[in-house]
């Protein structure tokens, strides 16, 4: 939305640099040293950096089974946070349980939030995102914003509309202060660096968000050394700056280095652009000093620990074990090509010339066979690929790659059941916990951030469409009918497992209450006290299905129905009235409605007594 950078007065742009330029330089600084290591990481992972022991003149291979363990991990925990299309709840907060109105409201809403997860943010592949970061970095980073599209209409007039958007933040480019907190709402400072094109910035500076400056008043930016060495070790490119420009009368420059910094004042948060390839030094060219609530940031940390930002993560043992394979595979390798090829004694006084002993298929050698020995060393191939096997199972252990997780379980181990289930979960353990610190961390609180982001910052009259498929039909509805007081929560397949294993106990009671209900509702009245079994069947209906179709289980009746259900009811009480009194009129008094079966009865009886 558009600020008020352009009423930025030059002495105040002046004091937010000078306070904020130094403490921004060191922050990059004090971080090098752990930004070494997770390049690290990133050449382990990618496959093209080579960080060996064993030195060898013939084998220099390297066996990316660190990448193979984590793409696992991400796998199998991206089908655990988005097991299903209903991935997420929204509850109620501020209306009963009861009324139908709050089913259609909140139908109203996740239909609105399942389109923006599934159709915008691709909601599989963001939770994807964030699993590689934590096992890479051992931490997930998310930034939620909005999103100002132009929508052509069918009547030619071109509509703007405001979504909201999330992303997840490169670790690099992302810094805190101080860095003994990892929570967003306890840290002074976050900072995140890009380059933003030239195109870019000029159109923001039209709308008035940023201040303007000239392309001609831009350096040459510096591109952070991480990036630059990421470009190269994973597809030996440059950064993007050295490309031609497409103007060809002058060269200039494409990209504009902007810090945005978020700084905490009085529990309230604002944000600050600082531009720093400006000639005259860095500059302050976006201000917004209407202060935010809460941070845009969501930071789940790994192996978390009290005062400490920066903690380890997967890749911290994963890399050791990825030098240690590459080595034990080039030993094993070397070793076998030792005695493929042994070591050859030649006497120099019975061969001539030794450029002819050359060991290939069909060779002959015009030399003496009593000057020619051959050794014949240890075979420790068999050793070395048992070192290999090792490796490679303590590096699988880490995706949880076992034969339970892999649908071969051992002999005599149960296939189904409770017990199957329970190894299982036990066998997905390390998996599980990243999935429920990443639920409550980053992708529940994001729901919230997306429906406030859309309900502040969006226009009340604004149309939103949606559309329908087979089973979920479509819908269209504004803005202002989002608004209200609403709890939303990250479904991923442990909860939904959960819930359901309590939907079913519940189906089982209420089968039971069916059994004895009479019995029951008689007591329960006796005591002034009465069953609801609409609450009952709604809380059964969300915790088996979700919220979905709620409101078309238990509805109100019309009152033509009910006056039909009353005259029914009516006519059933004045039968059973006549039938306590005798039956039909015209018989005589305490004789049964079936006469026949009595008389039936009454001649077996004399039968019997005969």
């Amino acid at each position: 939305m558009p600020d008020v950078t352009t009423k930025l007065t030059i002495e105040k742009a002046r004091e937010l640099a000078g306070d904020l330029e130094p403490l921004v330089r060191d922050l990059l600084v004090r971080r090098m040293p752990l930004e070494e290591r997770w390049l690290l990481f990133h050449g382990a992972y990618s496959g093209r950096t080579y960080r060996t022991q064993f030195n060898s003149e013939m084998f220099r291979h390297f066996i990316p089974a660190a990448r193979r363990a984590v793409e696992r991990f991400t796998v199998r925990g991206a089908q655990m946070l988005v097991p299903s299309a209903d991935f997420f709840e929204v509850y109620p907060g501020d209306l009963e349980t009861t009324q139908t109105d709050a089913d259609k409201e909140a139908n109203a809403v996740r239909s609105w939030l399942r389109y923006i997860l599934v159709k915008r943010l691709k909601s599989y592949v963001f939770a994807r995102t964030c699993l590689r970061m934590w096992c890479l970095y051992g931490r997930v980073i998310t930034k939620s914003a909005v999103d100002v599209v132009s929508v052509p209409e069918r009547s030619g007039e071109v509509t703007t509309q405001v979504w909201p958007t999330a992303r997840v933040v490169d670790p690099f480019y992302f810094y805190a202060y101080p860095e003994t907190t990892s929570d967003p709402q306890r840290l002074t400072v976050m900072v995140e660096n890009f380059m933003l094109p030239w195109d870019n910035y000029k159109s923001l500076a039209k709308t008035g968000i940023v201040t303007e400056i000239l392309q001609s008043d831009l350096n040459r930016p510096e591109w952070p050394q991480h990036q630059v060495r990421r470009l190269q070790s994973q597809s030996q490119m440059t950064e993007p700056s050295t490309a031609q420009s497409t103007d060809k009368s002058e060269d200039l420059v494409m990209f504009v280095a902007i810090s945005e910094v978020w700084m905490r004042r009085d529990g309230r948060w604002q944000r600050v652009w600082i531009a720093w390839n400006l000639n005259g030094g860095a500059r302050v060219v976006r201000f917004n000093p209407k202060p935010y609530p809460v941070p845009p940031y969501r930071i789940a940390i790994a192996r978390d620990l009290p005062s400490e930002h920066y903690t380890t993560s997967m890749m911290d043992d994963l890399e050791p074990m990825q030098v240690l394979l590459n080595d034990q595979f080039n030993i094993a390798l070397e070793g076998q090509a030792t005695n493929f090829s042994p070591p050859t004694v030649v006497d120099p006084n019975r061969v001539y010339r030794h450029s002819s002993l050359v060991f290939r298929p069909r060779a002959k050698w015009l030399a003496d066979p009593e000057g020619i020995k051959f050794f014949q060393p240890h075979d420790t191939t068999r050793f070395a690929f048992q070192g290999v096997q090792m490796t490679l199972g303590m590096m699988d252990s880490f995706s949880g790659s076992n034969p339970l997780a892999e649908g071969q379980p051992t002999r005599n181990l149960p296939r189904a059941g409770f017990a199957m289930t329970s190894l299982l979960n036990l066998s997905l353990a390390d998996i599980k916990d990243a999935a429920q610190v990443i639920e409550d961390c980053i992708l529940t609180p994001l729901l919230g951030d997306l429906y406030r982001l859309t309900v502040e910052y969006a226009n009340p009259q604004q149309i939103i469409r949606i559309p329908g498929t087979q089973d979920w039909p479509a819908r269209q509805f504004k803005v202002s009918d989002l608004v209200g007081d609403w709890d939303f929560q990250w479904v991923g397949s442990l909860q939904a497992q959960d819930m359901q294993v309590k939907s079913q106990r519940m189906v089982a009671v209420l089968g039971m209450l069916g059994k004895i209900g009479p019995t029951v509702l008689q007591d329960l009245q006796v005591r002034g006290k009465r069953l609801n079994w609409e609450a009952l069947l709604k809380r059964i209906w969300r915790d088996g299905l979700g919220e979905r179709g709620l409101d078309k289980i238990v509805e109100d009746m019309t009152p033509e129905e009910m006056q039909r259900l009353q005259q029914q009811m009516l006519l059933q009480a004045m039968a059973g009235s006549k039938g306590a009194k005798g039956g039909q009129p015209g018989q005589n008094p305490g004789y049964a409605a079936d006469g026949a079966a009595v008389d039936n009865q009454t001649s077996q009886m004399m039968n019997a007594g005969a």
